[in-house]
């Protein structure tokens, strides 16, 4: 957060800059995991393996289970009862 502090030019109200500062997080996270995925990479192929996925598919992970399994759990977790 301090080091968008020193570089936020916007309005000077507290919702924008949270949400500008919270942005910024994102987007560090974001190069952050894409230098450790290059890293990991280059290293991994100098010993002649590499790694299985690409990075978009680690970062944004599709769903593996269906939409009623996760009802059904919540439900069941949530201690109620489903009237038809």
């Amino acid at each position: 957060m301090w080091l968008a502090l020193g570089e936020y030019r916007g309005p000077a109200r507290m919702d924008v800059f949270v949400a500008y500062t919270v942005e910024r997080a994102k987007a560090k996270r974001g190069r952050d995991a894409y230098r450790s995925y290059i890293a990991d990479s280059l290293h991994l192929r100098g010993k002649g393996m590499f790694i299985g996925q690409r990075l978009s598919e680690l970062m944004h992970p599709k769903p593996t289970c269906d939409p009623d399994e996760v009802l059904d759990s919540i439900v069941e977790g949530a201690g109620l009862e489903v009237i038809e």
